[in-house]
């Protein structure tokens, strides 16, 4: 399902960081886009905080970042309401849950990429 991010338009590609398996969201340009596969955003931020096997995510403060968790809200992905936050260089990382919708949605890509 693409959304809106900015002037683009955006698949959500979930994973993990590889240091210590927290959860990770890119931003990629949609195929129904002009920018299709294009790196558009890394929309989280890996921090100290352990959250692997949660729906927690988390979001800096700074640059894109509050572009991205208003983005991410307004299409129902995750919470509005902050869970808790880190500092952290320029400012900090704050984490949202994820809704039920975007629970989907990451269980969905994740069984998308099983099957191809």
């Amino acid at each position: 399902m693409a959304i809106q991010f900015r002037k683009y338009l955006v698949d959500l590609q979930f994973g993990n960081y590889a240091n210590n398996d927290n959860n990770a969201i890119q931003f990629v340009g949609a195929e129904e886009g002009e920018h299709f596969m294009e790196a558009i955003a890394t929309a989280t931020v890996n921090g100290d905080m352990d959250w692997k096997g949660t729906n927690i995510y988390g979001f800096k403060s700074w640059g894109e970042g509050p572009d991205v968790v208003e983005c991410l809200t307004r299409e129902g992905i995750i919470d509005p309401s902050l869970k808790t936050s880190e500092p952290a260089g320029f400012g900090k990382i704050n984490y949202h849950e994820m809704t039920d919708k975007g629970i989907q949605m990451r269980e969905d890509f994740f069984k998308e990429m099983e099957e191809n």
